[in-house]
C-alpha cells in the first residue's frame, strides 16, 4: 500500500469519525455548528466557585479574588459581549469561542485595551471548568450556571 493511499484512506477515516469535521484530524477549523452550540449552551449567567492561580498571587489580590467565590457573576449574553460582577468588581469585556467540539471549547476574551486572554473550557452538567492560559489570570477554576 502506498503512502499516498495510506494518508488519503487516513484523512477518509478521520472525517468519517469526525461526522464531517476533520478537527480530530488535527485541522484547526471547527465547524460553525458547533461554535455556535458551544455559544448557545455558554449564554446565561454563571457564578464563580473556584479558581487556583498558576502563580501565587500578593496578599491584597488574594483576598479580593477569595471574596469572589460564590459571589461574582459571570454572564455570556450569547452575541459576543460578557460581565463580571462580584465585590468590588464590575467589568464588561468582549469575548470570541475560536474553537468547539462536543462539550470542549476555546475562548478568548478581549480587554478594552485589545488585549487577548486565552481560556480553554470544559461543559460538565452545570458547570464550566476553565482553565486561563495567560498572566496575570493564568490558572483554572470552575463556574457554575445559575440561570
Amino acid at each position: 500500500m502506498s503512502v499516498t493511499f495510506r494518508r488519503i484512506a487516513l484523512f477518509a477515516l478521520c472525517v468519517t469519525l469526525a461526522g464531517g469535521a476533520a478537527t480530530a484530524c488535527g485541522s484547526r477549523q471547527t465547524p460553525p455548528d458547533a461554535v455556535v452550540q458551544a455559544g448557545e449552551r455558554l449564554r446565561g449567567n454563571w457564578l464563580l466557585t473556584e479558581f487556583k492561580p498558576a502563580e501565587s498571587l500578593e496578599a491584597p489580590i488574594q483576598g479580593l479574588l477569595s471574596a469572589q467565590f460564590n459571589a461574582l457573576v459571570v454572564t455570556f449574553d450569547g452575541a459576543g459581549q460578557m460581565t463580571a460582577r462580584g465585590p468590588g468588581v464590575d467589568v464588561a469585556r468582549s469575548y470570541r469561542i475560536t474553537q468547539a467540539l462536543g462539550a470542549e471549547l476555546s475562548l478568548e476574551i478581549i480587554d478594552p485595551s485589545g488585549v487577548t486572554y486565552r481560556l480553554a473550557a470544559a461543559f460538565e452538567h452545570d458547570l464550566l471548568r476553565f482553565r486561563s492560559h495567560d498572566s496575570p489570570f493564568r490558572g483554572e477554576g470552575t463556574l457554575r450556571r445559575t440561570q
